[in-house]
């Protein structure tokens, strides 16, 4: 019997596995496998064998193409509770998917999944297969699946782009709509007990209202009229960047609002932007959504009302007075969109907001006399 390479020895020797180099082993087991592949497997099979060396058998394995006895050996390490689904990230970077078929690859991924923690890992390997490979029936039934209870975080850290890309490519469609049902559901789940911050999965729900923007509407928003309905709709309102609902097309929201009770138009409005982009040329203007949206409300002027209330900010840099002085001049759209029969309604709301410019002023004069003006 012959003594296994040195490399081997070196690599049992060092206790630290911080200082292990399995990208050496791997090497060598490269060149192995080229000169002969018969030891190459023999190698491997010892080596589910081995303590130290069966957690590493996933990537060492990766060191030639993942042939029939190689995806055996995957599903076999992933039986094995000993090893953590952390050691199966190799799968995706390199395109090691790439030659598998897709009942083979939709195997792994599934025994993957179960595993603690699995799920993260299968996402990432996900988000590198698709991005060049061809996706088989078998592994979107499984991404589906997955992504209906998909975990929102990963190994402590954020997996909000990953699951995105995953979410575009496989939750299209009729047999898509299980799946955005369950990530939203997990989604607001995890927001309303604190344990997600509503700012780390913006690019999950922008995903989510360009594949299923109706699902998206009749989860999050809904119709309900209890606290916790509520809740969530003024959590939203808050969400970060340029709405919750940025992402679904106006027409698609107008829609929606049109096809249930008139509250809708409220609810959506507080998750839309309220203001477009400005330029040098001109001052702020109301957005694209909020000015469709009262063009077609049953109910413009309460949909003004509220609109009104945006223009005084809850979060501002410098004056109060001037960043509501600025906006003043977007009564008059409202006003043109409203008709005269609306016109005493826009100069009431003219007139409170100017009462607030001339109280914010009066209050940050006496602030900066009393911050500049005394005698040392």
């Amino acid at each position: 019997r012959k003594e296994p390479p040195p490399s081997v020895h070196s690599f049992n020797r060092l206790r630290d596995i911080a200082h292990r180099s399995e990208q050496a082993l791997c090497g060598f087991l490269n060149g192995v496998f080229k000169r002969d592949r018969r030891k190459f497997e023999r190698f491997l099979d010892g080596a589910m064998r081995h303590h130290t060396l069966a957690p590493w058998v996933p990537m060492l394995q990766l060191s030639a193409p993942l042939d029939e006895s190689g995806y055996a050996r995957m599903l076999a390490s992933m039986d094995n509770p000993t090893i953590s689904a952390r050691m199966f990230e190799c799968l995706g970077p390199g395109q090691a998917t790439r030659g598998l078929e897709d009942r083979n690859l939709a195997t792994l991924l599934q025994r993957l999944s179960v595993k603690p923690d699995g799920e993260a890992v299968v996402i990432d390997i996900l988000y590198i297969h698709i991005q060049d490979n061809p996706i088989g029936p078998l592994v979107t039934n499984v991404a589906r699946d997955l992504i209906g209870h998909a975990p929102l975080s990963k190994h402590g850290g954020r997996i909000d782009h990953e699951l995105a890309e995953v979410i575009e490519k496989f939750v299209v469609g009729p047999d898509g709509e299980p799946a955005a049902r369950g990530i939203l559901v997990a989604l607001w789940g995890a927001l309303e007990d604190f344990s997600l911050s509503y700012h780390k999965h913006g690019e999950t729900l922008a995903a989510l209202c360009r594949v299923q923007p109706l699902i998206v509407l009749d989860t999050l928003v809904g119709d309900d009229v209890d606290d916790r309905a509520n809740d969530r709709r003024h959590l939203l309102s808050y969400w970060d960047g340029p709405g919750a609902l940025a992402e679904i097309p106006i027409a698609v929201l107008s829609q929606w609002c049109q096809d249930g009770p008139n509250d809708r138009w409220i609810h959506v409005a507080a998750m839309v932007p309220a203001f477009g982009p400005e330029d040098a040329s001109q001052g702020p203007r109301w957005s694209e959504h909020l000015l469709y949206l009262l063009q077609h409300a049953p109910e413009p002027a309460k949909l003004a009302e509220f609109m009104v209330s945006r223009i005084v900010p809850t979060n501002w840099w410098g004056s109060l007075a001037e960043a509501v002085r600025r906006k003043l001049p977007l009564l008059d759209d409202l006003a043109g969109v409203l008709g005269s029969a609306h016109a005493k309604q826009v100069a009431v709301w003219k007139h409170e907001l100017k009462q607030t410019i001339d109280r914010e002023a009066l209050r940050e004069l006496a602030q900066h006399r009393t911050a500049n003006e005394r005698f040392e």
